[in-house]
């Protein structure tokens, strides 16, 4: 309900802390990652996606394509070709 609101703060804090709770934990940090792109925040976005990749490697294609997308939002089109 906060990220639909935009409130990116609330709703990246209250994800990542609510993270090591979860059923899926990487969808957490997936949406903290997305919160922290949305404040312009590029190296929180990158340590969140860092985060969800270690959490589960078995979920490297939804990172990659989260991080792919959020990259081509930033206008890094570079970064997200590679990715």
């Amino acid at each position: 309900l906060l990220m639909a609101e935009g409130y990116w703060d609330a709703a990246r804090k209250q994800l990542t802390r609510a993270a090591p709770r979860a059923g899926l934990p990487v969808l957490n940090l997936l949406g903290a990652a997305h919160a922290a792109a949305c404040q312009g925040d590029r190296s929180g976005r990158d340590a969140l996606l860092g985060q969800a990749r270690a959490q589960d490697p078995d979920a490297e294609v939804a990172v990659d394509f989260t991080q792919a997308l959020l990259e081509a939002d930033a206008g890094q089109w570079q970064e997200a070709r590679v990715t």
